[in-house]
């Protein structure tokens, strides 16, 4: 996905709009280098400096090449600097289950009264089933408290949503909402 990215950002309108680690070559297009800890820590305290709490990753699978700031971020030696928390579009594989699972061991992970935090992307397809199973997944791992489940909803139908939160979650964030 960088690359295209990095086509769409390379006319000169447009460069304002690159990230800060963006390469502008001589026939102007611009390019990103390999994607580092080094680059995660500088992006991480300019989103401190910006007033950012924590990154939400979607969780990718971990052989994903989109799985690689959330893995910078663990490693990272100021992985403190800034909370982290995963989203989920549904079940992952058992070993990127298992990933989320250790990083909401972690003292980067975000916690809301001390219960690790996962939003859960399109949260209307997502039934209570699988909201236990993920729960009950998280305390077969050793997480002691309860995850706090956010579902994020897109849809302005007040039936539906109220249909979505009663599948037992503990808040609710939007994604995207469509004005038609």
């Amino acid at each position: 996905p960088s690359s295209q990215v990095a086509r769409v950002l390379s006319p000169a309108k447009y460069h304002c709009q690159a990230p800060f680690f963006s390469i502008v070559n001589e026939d102007g297009t611009i390019a990103f280098p390999k994607y580092t800890v080094e680059t995660w820590e500088k992006e991480a305290e300019y989103a401190v400096a910006g007033g950012l709490d924590y990154f939400a990753y979607l969780w990718y699978e971990t052989d994903d090449l989109m799985s690689e700031p959330r893995k910078y971020h663990l490693q990272s030696e100021k992985k403190d600097t800034i909370k982290m928390c995963g989203i989920l579009e549904g079940f992952r594989s058992p070993k990127s289950m298992k990933e989320l699972y250790e990083a909401m061991k972690d003292s980067c992970y975000l916690r809301v009264d001390g219960r690790p935090v996962v939003f859960l992307y399109s949260f209307g397809s997502w039934t209570a089933e699988e909201i236990n199973e993920l729960r009950q997944g998280a305390a077969n791992a050793g997480i002691e408290k309860a995850l706090y489940v956010i579902g994020m909803s897109n849809t302005t139908d007040y039936t539906k949503f109220l249909q979505n939160v009663r599948k037992g979650i503990d808040g609710v964030s939007w994604y995207s909402v469509s004005a038609y």
